[in-house]
C-alpha cells in the first residue's frame, strides 16, 4: 500500500508538472498574439484610419515591427529583473552552503580541541600503568572533557571521533564510577563496531574489552571480552602500553574463569 501510495504522488507530480508548464506556454503565446494586435491597432490608427486593401501588406509588417520592439523591452526588462532573482539565490544558495560547512568545521575543531584537553588532564590524573587515579577531580574533569569533545564529533566518522570515544572510556574504567554503566557499556558497543569496521585497531578493542570487564554484567558479553583480550595478545605489532594492558585484562579474564570453576563444585 505504501508502495502504490508513492508511485501515485510521483505520477500525480509529473501530471502537475507537464500542466504547469502548459499553462505558462499558453500564458506566453496569449501575451505574444496580444501583442501583435495591439501593434496591428497601433499601426492601423497610425496610418490609416480607414484602412485600405492595398496597404494591408505594408501594415501587417509595420504592426510585426511595433510587437518586436514591444517584446524586446519586455524581454529586456524580464532578463534584468530575472538575472538580479538569479544572482540574489546564486549569492543566498553560496552563503548558505559556506554558513553550514563553516558552522560544521567549527563544531569539529572544537570537538578536536576539547578531547586533546581532556587527554591531556586524563594523562596527568592517572597512575602510568592506569590502575588508580592520581586526582580524582581532575579525572572527572578529563572525563567530562572527552566526553564534550565526542558528542561534538559524533556520527563524522572521522579518527577525532574514536579517539575521544576511546579516552572517555579509558579514564571511565580509571575512575570505576558504576553510576553510569548503562551509557559507558552503550558507547563501548559503538567503540568496538567502528573498531572492526576499520581493521580491528587493537587499541580501541583493548579499550572495549576493558569497559565491559569493568563494568559489565552479561556472562556472554564478559565471555566475548575475554575472548577479545586473548586475540589481541597475541598480536604482533603491540606497542609496549598495549602489551601491559592486554596482559592485565588477560589477568583478569584468568581470575573469572578460575571463579566459575570454583563455584561450579559448589553449585553442584
Amino acid at each position: 500500500m505504501p508502495r502504490d501510495w508513492s508511485q501515485a504522488r510521483k505520477r500525480t507530480r509529473a501530471a502537475w508538472k507537464r500542466t504547469r508548464t502548459l499553462r505558462r506556454l499558453v500564458v506566453v503565446l496569449s501575451f505574444v498574439v496580444l501583442t501583435w494586435v495591439f501593434s496591428l491597432y497601433l499601426v492601423r490608427r497610425a496610418v490609416a484610419p480607414q484602412p485600405n486593401p492595398a496597404d494591408q501588406p505594408s501594415t501587417l509588417f509595420g504592426a510585426a515591427q511595433v510587437s518586436l520592439f514591444i517584446l524586446s523591452i519586455h524581454i529586456g526588462i524580464v532578463a534584468v529583473l530575472g538575472w538580479q532573482f538569479i544572482e540574489g539565490m546564486i549569492r543566498r544558495a553560496v552563503e548558505e552552503e559556506t554558513s553550514e560547512r563553516l558552522e560544521v568545521l567549527e563544531n569539529e575543531v572544537r570537538g578536536r580541541s576539547l578531547a586533546v584537553l581532556g587527554y591531556i588532564i586524563g594523562e596527568n590524573s592517572v597512575l602510568p600503568d592506569f590502575s588508580k587515579p592520581i586526582d580524582v577531580e581532575r579525572l572527572r574533569e578529563a572525563i567530562y572533557l572527552c566526553e564534550q569533545g565526542y558528542m561534538r564529533l559524533k556520527d563524522t566518522g572521522l579518527p577525532a571521533e574514536f579517539m575521544a570515544l576511546n579516552n572517555l572510556l579509558g579514564y571511565s574504567c580509571v575512575l570505576r564510577d558504576r553510576s553510569r554503566r548503562g551509557y559507558l557499556l552503550e558507547v563501548a558497543r559503538r567503540l568496538r563496531a567502528a573498531a572492526e569496521e576499520h581493521g580491528g585497531s587493537p587499541n580501541l578493542l583493548l579499550t572495549y574489552a576493558h569497559t565491559i570487564l569493568e563494568f559489565g554484567l552479561e556472562p556472554k558479553e564478559l565471555e566475548e571480552a575475554c575472548t577479545i583480550v586473548a586475540d589481541i595478545k597475541s598480536h604482533p605489532s603491540l606497542d609496549a602500553k598495549q602489551k601491559r594492558e592486554a596482559d592485565q585484562l588477560a589477568s583478569r579474564c584468568d581470575e573469572r574463569a578460575s571463579g566459575m570453576q570454583r563455584r561450579q563444585p559448589q553449585e553442584t
